[in-house]
């Protein structure tokens, strides 16, 4: 009875340490989450400020995240995934008029091949059929290991300046 009571003596210890450590390790995983959530939040707040269009993806092209200067580029409906450009969004070089092929658009040569991409000049047509010329940049994002886990691509609308410089074109050829 002695030995049985000594083994059931431990065997409680054992339990509350081990409630002790999962407790410390939910209030260390909540603490580690809110924190998260602050950086995601200050992040947010960050691309929303910017006059560039931001758009992260994961290292499959899925959108993680995009900034209002993005949304307003592109319309109501933004591109959720790479597979979209090219096929539900159209783009062309702005220099040639050809069209983009999905594999050309800046996001997808960083994701898909690690490349970085200063700046392409492209029109293209936003979700509500217009057409917008844009400078287009990415960059593929890496993890510490090197391996590739994502991309940041930007959207610079100049269509204004292009049309400001037609018209001026325009005015000194008459």
């Amino acid at each position: 009875i002695s030995a049985l009571s000594r083994e059931a003596q431990r065997a409680r210890l054992t339990t509350e340490h081990a409630r002790r450590a999962a407790e410390n390790l939910a209030a260390s995983l909540a603490q580690e989450h809110a924190h998260s959530e602050l950086e995601r939040q200050r992040l947010q707040a960050v691309l929303d400020v910017l006059p560039v269009g931001v758009c992260l993806v994961n290292a499959t092209g899925q959108v993680l995240t995009h900034n209002q200067a993005e949304r307003a580029i592109w319309g109501p409906l933004l591109p959720e995934v790479l597979g979209q450009y090219g096929t539900t969004y159209q783009g062309w070089w702005a220099a040639t008029g050809q069209r983009l092929l999905p594999e050309e658009w800046a996001i997808a040569r960083a994701v898909q091949h690690g490349k970085k991409t200063p700046g392409d000049e492209i029109v293209i047509q936003t979700s509500d059929g217009r057409h917008r010329t844009v400078l287009s940049a990415a960059s593929p994002i890496r993890d510490a290991t090197g391996a590739l886990v994502g991309g940041v691509a930007t959207l610079l609308d100049i269509t204004e300046r292009k049309q400001l410089e037609a018209s001026l074109h325009l005015a000194e050829r008459e």
